[in-house]
Formats: C-alpha cells, sequence, structure tokens
C-alpha cells in the first residue's frame, strides 16, 4: 500500500476522479516524462560537446578546466543513469497514476 507515499493533497486530489479524469491525467504525465527525457538528451548532448572541446584543445588545460571538465563528465553520467531509469519507467505498462489510483481501490 502506497497511499501513505503521497501527501494528503495528493490522496484528496485522486479521489472521486473519474476513469475519464484519470486518463486525462496520465496522458499530461506521459506528456512531461518525454519532455523531461527530451530535455535530458539536449543537456547530455551540449555536456558532449563541451566535454570534447576541453579534451580536444591542449591550450584549455588549466586546472580550473580539468575541474570543469570532471564536473561536466559527472553531470553527462548522472544524466545518463537518469535517462536509463526513465526510459525503463516509460516502457512499464502502467503510469503513475495508474497505479496510483488502483492502490486507493
Amino acid at each position: 500500500n502506497y497511499s501513505t507515499c503521497f501527501s494528503p493533497f495528493s490522496n484528496q486530489f485522486l479521489d472521486g476522479k473519474s476513469s475519464a479524469e484519470i486518463s486525462m491525467i496520465d496522458k499530461a504525465v506521459r506528456v512531461n516524462e518525454i519532455l523531461e527525457i527530451i530535455g535530458d538528451v539536449l543537456s547530455s548532448m551540449s555536456l558532449a560537446f563541451a566535454v570534447a572541446i576541453f579534451c580536444c584543445y591542449s591550450s584549455l588545460s588549466s586546472v580550473r578546466n580539468k575541474i570543469h571538465r570532471n564536473l561536466f563528465i559527472a553531470m553527462l553520467m548522472q544524466i545518463l543513469a537518469h535517462l536509463l531509469l526513465a526510459s525503463r519507467e516509460i516502457a512499464t505498462s502502467r503510469t503513475k497514476v495508474q497505479a496510483a489510483k488502483l492502490e486507493f481501490l
């Protein structure tokens, strides 16, 4: 039972919703997940481009730039892990809203 994981506002929000309303909320959640993935992909591309610039040009090899390069690599690894988890979550058959609604029934 995951009802304790949600705030009282979330519980009240899901209670009494019709299946059409749940479906509309579900579509909004899916669109939000897709937009999140698009943003992560754009961020990872720009970080990879920045790391490539830092690695290709030896004139940029200062301590400050090495710190930034390592930071960019860490951010890139975090984004890639997030993308893997998000793609796995989207691939499942039920969304968060449907799973939460089933828990209340």
